[in-house]
């Protein structure tokens, strides 16, 4: 039995539906992968890249998304046009159908596509593919989070405590070698720290790899809710850097800068 979550219950057979769509998506992205070329995509007003492999994969997500959950809106970053009009308590998508356009275009295969539920301003649900690995993982928070394999099956994950040598950092490879990162990081007993792309970083709190991610960038939602809620079902946590909690829908769907710790 799945847990309720507030206003709305997720069915296996709907998730099963889902982790069905996010590999279809996770091909799709792949079969442009070893076409792609430097200069072979547009730039959209927010100087950012889309490529065929986003527009592919946002049209087997939306198609997907109205089969299996047709009364619940879902607001994609290749279809938001900067206006939001849901209410405060409703349920939405969140859908970023390739996180790490950047890492796709440089080929580090550190790229995602992720779909995040949203009830009442908070995540409830996660899921988050990486193509180039062919694994999928999923999270209901109130029930756990779990890494599901090519041939389908699925190993629960778990955050984990903090070892007694120090932490292990995770960032983003843009930001991590920053000068504010560094700044940031003083106050922290680091034992290693690495970076990645994506929301990758979020699998890798939500599987006990790595102990922080922060994040000092504002960043769009659709950036983060399938992490967010990924990391929360494994144990973890994800709060403004003042320690606040980030909620969701907020005008221009737009998220302050943060933190991700697993479990405490």
């Amino acid at each position: 039995m799945l847990p309720r979550m507030n206003s709305i219950d997720l069915s296996d057979t709907t998730i099963s539906g889902l982790i069905e769509a996010v590999d279809e998506a996770g091909q799709a992205i792949l079969s442009f992968y070893d076409k792609v070329k430097k200069g072979n995509f547009r730039t959209k007003q927010d100087g950012s890249p889309v490529t065929e492999a986003d527009l592919a994969s946002d049209r087997i997500l939306g198609d997907a998304l109205s089969r299996l959950t047709p009364d619940i809106p879902v607001i994609s970053e290749e279809s938001f046009d900067g206006v939001f009009t849901l209410a405060p308590d409703a349920t939405f998508w969140l859908v970023d159908p390739l996180d790490g356009t950047k890492e796709f275009l440089a080929r580090t295969g550190e790229f995602t596509v992720n779909i995040g539920l949203i009830d009442h301003g908070r995540p409830v649900f996660g899921i988050i593919g990486i193509p180039t690995a062919e694994d999928i993982y999923i999270g209901t928070v109130g029930q756990g989070a779990w890494i599901v394999d090519p041939d389908g099956a699925r190993t629960p994950v778990a955050a984990r405590m903090p070892l007694d040598e120090g932490l292990t950092v995770v960032t983003s490879r843009y930001q991590g070698s920053s000068p504010e990162m560094a700044d940031f990081l003083e106050s922290y007993p680091v034992a290693n720290d690495y970076r990645k792309g994506s929301s990758y970083k979020f699998c890798d709190i939500a599987s006990g790899r790595a102990d922080l991610y922060p994040c000092l960038n504002r960043i769009s939602e659709w950036d983060t809710a399938a992490g967010h809620a990924l990391v929360v079902a494994a144990g973890g946590a994800l709060t403004a850097l003042d320690g606040g909690e980030l909620l969701y829908g907020k005008e221009g769907l737009r998220n302050p800068p943060y933190i991700v710790t697993g479990k405490r």
